[in-house]
């Protein structure tokens, strides 16, 4: 859910009228939004972006540093955050 949120947000920023195919749901609303709210769309993606790098950065310090894990289980976790955010434990 989260995964598909985000494509929602990055393709309406980037892409919205050749990304966002009318079958998927709520790509009619991403479009629009795409379209009529670019500017607005480009923040919020960017803002997304940036908070999924950064948790993902913080987390692989505390698994590294605090935790003291192994490194594919570092790698596993930053991928996970990166791609899910803090809501991945909920999938």
């Amino acid at each position: 859910m989260i995964s598909y949120g985000l494509y929602l947000t990055f393709a309406s920023a980037i892409c919205p009228d050749s990304c966002l195919p009318s079958y998927l749901p709520l790509a009619g609303l991403a479009k629009t939004l795409g379209t009529d709210f670019s500017e607005v769309m480009i923040v919020i993606a960017v803002g997304a972006f940036i908070a999924h790098i950064c948790e993902a950065v913080t987390c692989v310090y505390f698994c590294k540093t605090r935790f003291k894990m192994q490194p594919v289980t570092i790698i596993l976790w930053g991928v996970n955050v990166l791609i899910v955010g803090i809501f991945g434990k909920d999938i």
